[in-house]
């Protein structure tokens, strides 16, 4: 649940950055990028608590690996690439605004 909390807090900062009509900014950038992360966390938490269980030597999940962390990690490059876009177009806006 922690993950989605982070990820929707995030999502709650970045939509307000949009009301105000601030698109193309590092701040937007790298809340998408704080998205993406808490997504691949999202996807790799249940491996990590399998091999801690594991490591404790309590019990062996063989179910621990569903189709949701492999979509998360997806979301997570995609959220990555959209940011990048995101700080290439502040870029190409900032050179826009330099010409006369």
């Amino acid at each position: 649940p922690a993950p989605w909390l982070a990820i929707l807090h995030f999502a709650r900062r970045l939509f307000k950055l949009y009301a105000q009509g601030v698109v193309f900014t590092p701040a937007n950038a790298r809340l998408i990028k704080c998205m993406a992360a808490c997504l691949a966390a999202y996807a790799f938490a249940p491996l990590c608590a399998n091999r801690a269980i594991l490591l404790a030597g309590l019990t062996n999940d063989p179910i621990w690996f569903h189709a949701d962390e492999v979509l998360a990690l997806v979301f997570a490059a995609l959220s990555y690439v959209v940011a990048d876009v995101m700080e290439f177009g502040h870029e190409i806006e900032s050179d826009r605004d330099g010409f006369i």
